[in-house]
């Protein structure tokens, strides 16, 4: 059997991660949200019960399935948590400084023979992210051009509030130099 792995690039403003973090919670109750960023002593996680008092580098951990999250401090001193395994991974999306939304993205993996419990987790809240997202977006060439609609582009998951958003002007949907338009 081969490593499970599983990502998907993500579109959500503040109100989008709140609402699919509390969804998350309310299958979970135990779930917390580390932020990467915050490490200050390898007994102490900077965990939090929002999504929103995380950096951009953040993690969903259920310490129900890796009650011990492994840690590792570097020849500086600095602390680095895990990235995927026993947390699934969740960078944040970003208004940039031309005030374009770009994507962040979810990434799990794990070995489904020792991990079984947190790949049915990490199942568990992509469903969860499914509903809540829509991934209905068009290519719709570079950010230094004029918008082109052009082919489906699928692997991105949109918000609510996101899209809302880019239909009425607000923002515009980015990874990188790529324009996304929603259908």
């Amino acid at each position: 059997m081969g490593q499970f792995v599983k990502r998907s690039e993500l579109l959500l403003l503040p109100g989008d991660e709140s609402e699919l973090a509390g969804a998350i919670q309310m299958q979970f109750p135990s779930v917390r949200f580390i932020d990467n960023r915050g490490w200050e002593s390898i007994d102490s996680y900077p965990s939090h019960e929002s999504i929103l008092e995380c950096s951009r580098t953040a993690a969903i951990w259920s310490p129900d399935i890796s009650p011990v999250l492994p840690v590792s401090v570097r020849e500086n001193g600095a602390i680095d948590g895990p990235q995927t395994g026993p947390v699934v991974q969740w960078l944040r999306s970003f208004i940039d400084h031309d005030g374009n939304l770009q994507a962040g993205r979810w990434a799990a993996s794990g070995d489904p023979e020792k991990d079984g419990e947190m790949i049915a987790f990490a199942q568990s809240i992509w469903k969860l992210l499914m509903r809540q997202t829509t991934n209905k977006l068009r290519r719709g060439g570079s950010l230094g051009f004029p918008p082109q609609p052009n082919v489906a582009e699928r692997q991105f998951r949109v918000g609510r509030r996101a899209l809302e958003a880019a239909l009425s002007g607000e923002i515009v949907l980015a990874s990188n130099q790529m324009r996304l338009l929603p259908e």
